[in-house]
């Protein structure tokens, strides 16, 4: 797909520029295409492992080791810039591989479905994934150095080459405010008094009364530090000056090799770095040459001229799999679709998703395609919404401008919306036919702002284009599917096409999208996705190879790369990275690793004359479970009640109302609360406690049992799954329990703390809506007994719990 647009400056066609976009893949091509009214697309992200690094404006930082508004270095067409990214962590399943390629000047460990860039044998840019890459290997050369798209840092070219000077061989005294630089090559020596006169710095030059070659330099310490640091700040020009002073002090001098050595490592990230932003392919290689000695590190600069500053990977090139050290993958959604990264001390040019630019392309075809006016004017006006004012200018902004900036003017900042007026010529698309002018608006909204909200609803406009729209809830998507089709007017020819697209990352199964594209499929919507490698014909049926399944022939071994890549899996993680099936996104460790969905979840009714046990949670937020345990001793939880923002007094009432629909006349075995709710309540007028607003309700409920101990409700929920009764498992959950179900699938989880070189999580469970649900099933079955299972008191012939704690509480 490509356009060649005369631009406004060049009526004649004087000067032209191209436009092209190459979709990754049919499901791309499909959905550009769709003429739906709305069309979506939802695809995966690209990973890196954790240990692999990315380029901030201060030096390299691990992926893993990612902080909140950290920028990151992104490339497009050869330029290196810093922006704000958004940072992806996802958990991979144990045995996820990653593939390697390269062992030696150039290495990447990247995730199958990840994008890299190449240029071709002809010179031409391309995308492939990492997988395509290594299941048909050829000459492909990966970019791996940058020009800076800045300015000269204020300092002179004398000042940087001091600098350099002193952060190698200057050393400052614990007393005192001296700097001395002591040398002995008579080469060092003439070029530390040139560069102290050069800018101005008086000096004593001390021969050592024993070592008449040994000269020590004595002058006031400078005001900036010792290091390196100052580097990261420089132009591509002042880094070409680093370079080679650099290699006059700890580096092979007047030799046609390139090669600077130290013992700190953040001053051979700063060497590398000037070199590849000036053009030169750089290494780094660590020797420990002693034991008790610090390393020594090597930093192996290709020279101008060498082949060696292209990097190749081709059919001998080293490929291997591997797992993850730390069970997740990490990467960013950059504006330009690339970023820097650097792996085993070797830097290249990396993609990540490409669904946003085709969402920007999609956008720009609908300009091109609307009909013109008698004026011969194309006229379209498309909004681009986000969910925050920060990743709209971070990302969806900057994702646009990078593909169609010079067709048009942006304006951004101040209090209305940042807009890119489009403008410009379109040659005739057949011979005799008159050229027309594309007049297009692409108006930029965040719904974090309550102004753009506003605008939003009182907005005429031909499209909509929702990026990220997972992140938008479904009632702003309807207003503002709403607002298209009224621009152009009706008088000057309307739209020629309107309605809203958008792009996705994977969504949860309780998502608004995942019912509209699962369940409901309203006419006038598409929803587009990958077919997966392996489909089965039933939940419990086996796998089985896909037959729709693309890109077969760019697999190893076409479509055993999934057989062979289900063995030994879980059947869930199979369903979601193989068959490319909704499933659910676990952030943290999971608190009930032993739930098996695909098992413990089905369909089933109750027995009324076992009668129900009922969980409550309490505060804001307040759940109820209900469930019921079987003469065999299986438990079946039927029913959820799950809120938000709701009150004791209202959560009451839903209880009593819900179990008079459900449950009118079924016995009640027992009710079972937070401890924490004999408390009592700030927003209550009498100040009375939950359980004696429950009661007032005429819910008798009684705390649960065990002081609130984390570790026991834990056990006291999980024991039953380890439980195997009659063939069966011991505990069962049905479908319609979705928000406990997700719970004990990973939502309810311990939240990871990212530490350098380990994996840690919290003691406790993160409080979050999937917590609500399952702290009140652990209460119903501390109450049921589980608990006194757990500490061995199990005596189901004596007085229950729950009767010691009706007499307590005065009821009858």
């Amino acid at each position: 797909m490509n356009a060649v647009l005369a631009t406004p400056e060049a009526e004649a066609g004087e000067r032209r520029m191209e436009f092209s976009y190459k979709p990754q893949g049919p499901t791309l091509e499909r959905y550009i295409a769709s003429q739906a009214r709305r069309s979506f697309i939802m695809g995966p992200l690209g990973c890196l492992p954790g240990d692999s690094e990315f380029l901030t404006p201060s030096g390299w930082r691990r992926m893993d080791e990612y902080q909140p508004g950290d920028q990151v270095a992104v490339w497009d067409a050869g330029k290196m810039t810093f922006e704000r990214a958004e940072h992806v962590d996802r958990l991979m399943d144990p045995q996820e591989q990653f593939i390697r390629f390269g062992d030696g000047s150039l290495v990447m460990e990247l995730s199958p479905e990840h994008r890299v860039p190449y240029f071709d044998y002809r010179g031409e840019f391309r995308v492939v994934t990492a997988g395509e890459m290594a299941a048909r290997p050829s000459i492909r050369h990966i970019p791996t150095t940058f020009a800076l798209d800045r300015a000269d840092a204020p300092m002179s070219d004398d000042e940087v080459r001091l600098r350099v000077m002193v952060a190698a061989d200057a050393h400052y005294p614990k007393a005192g405010n001296q700097c001395m630089v002591c040398v002995r090559k008579p080469r060092k020596v003439a070029r530390v008094a040139q560069l102290l006169r050069a800018c101005g710095i008086s000096f004593d030059d001390r021969i050592g009364a024993n070592r008449p070659t040994e000269h020590n330099f004595v002058f006031t310490r400078p005001a900036w530090p010792k290091s390196l640091e100052f580097v990261w700040g420089l132009s591509t020009r002042q880094l070409g000056v680093v370079l080679e002073e650099a290699m006059l002090w700890d580096g092979l001098a007047n030799h046609k090799e390139r090669r600077f050595f130290t013992t700190a490592p953040a001053w051979a990230d700063a060497i590398q770095f000037a070199a590849h932003a000036t053009g030169f392919r750089a290494t780094i290689r660590v020797k420990q040459q002693r034991e008790g000695w610090k390393p020594s590190i090597a930093v192996y600069i290709c020279s101008p001229g060498s082949r060696k500053n292209g990097a190749n990977v081709g059919s001998k090139t080293p490929i291997a799999r591997f797992q993850s050290t730390d069970g997740r993958k990490y990467c960013f959604t950059t504006s330009t679709g690339f970023f820097i990264a650097r792996c085993q001390g070797t830097v290249f040019v990396t993609g990540n998703s490409s669904k946003t630019n085709a969402s920007c392309w999609k956008a720009f075809r609908i300009m091109l395609n609307q009909r013109p006016d008698r004026e011969g004017k194309r006229q379209t006006r498309i909004v681009a919404v986000r969910n925050t004012y920060g990743e709209l200018l971070g990302t969806t902004v900057k994702d646009w401008l990078a593909m169609f900036r010079p067709l048009g003017r942006y304006v951004g900042g101040g209090r209305e919306s940042p807009c890119h007026f489009l403008d410009f010529n379109l040659p005739p698309s057949r011979p005799g036919a008159k050229p027309t002018r594309v007049v297009a608006e692409m108006v930029f909204l965040a719904l974090d702002r309550e102004d753009d909200v506003r605008k939003l609803r009182g907005m005429q406009i031909t499209a909509a284009w929702l990026n990220e729209t997972k992140e938008l809830p479904f009632g702003i998507v309807s207003m503002i599917d709403l607002r298209t089709g009224r621009f152009p007017a009706a008088g000057d020819g309307g739209p020629t096409w309107h309605g809203i697209f958008g792009d996705t990352n994977a969504c949860d199964t309780d998502h608004w999208y995942y019912a509209m594209a699962e369940e409901t499929r309203p006419p006038g919507w598409e929803f587009f996705r990958q077919p997966g490698g392996l489909i089965r014909d039933g939940i419990n049926a086996p796998w089985r190879p896909n037959p729709r399944a693309e890109n077969l022939r760019n697999l190893m071994g076409g479509s055993d790369y999934y057989i062979s890549g289900a063995q030994g899996k879980e059947a869930d993680w199979v369903a979601v990275n193989l068959g490319n099936e909704y499933g659910f996104v676990k952030t943290g460790m999971p608190v009930y690793p032993d739930y098996k969905d695909v098992a413990m979840c089905r369909e089933f009714d109750l027995i009324k004359e076992l009668g129900i046990y009922i969980g409550l949670d309490f505060g804001l937020t307040p759940a109820a479970i209900i469930g019921q345990r079987t003469h065999s001793g299986q438990w079946r939880i039927r029913h959820e009640i799950v809120t938000e923002d709701t009150g004791i007094h209202r959560m009451a009432d839903e209880l009593k109302r819900f179990l008079g629909v459900h449950y009118n006349g079924w016995p009640i075995m027992g009710i079972y609360g937070d401890p924490a709710g004999g408390q009592r309540q700030g927003g209550d007028v009498e100040e009375r406690t939950a359980f004696q607003i429950m009661a007032s309700k005429g819910i008798e409920a009684v705390p649960a049992p065990g002081d609130n101990d984390i570790v026991l409700r834990i056990e006291a929920f999980s024991g039953p799954m380890r439980r195997l009764i009659d063939g069966e498992p011991g505990l069962l959950i049905h479908p319609d329990a979705k928000t406990l179900r997700k719970a004990c699938q990973g939502g309810y989880a311990y939240k990871r703390i990212k530490v350098v070189g380990t994996d840690r999580h919290r003691d406790i469970p993160d409080k979050d809506k999937y917590s609500h649900p399952a702290d009140a099933g652990q209460y119903m079955m501390l109450g049921a007994g589980e608990g006194l299972v757990i500490t061995g008191d199990d005596n189901r012939n004596s007085q229950s719990d729950y009767a010691v704690f009706r007499q307590k509480m005065g009821y009858k």
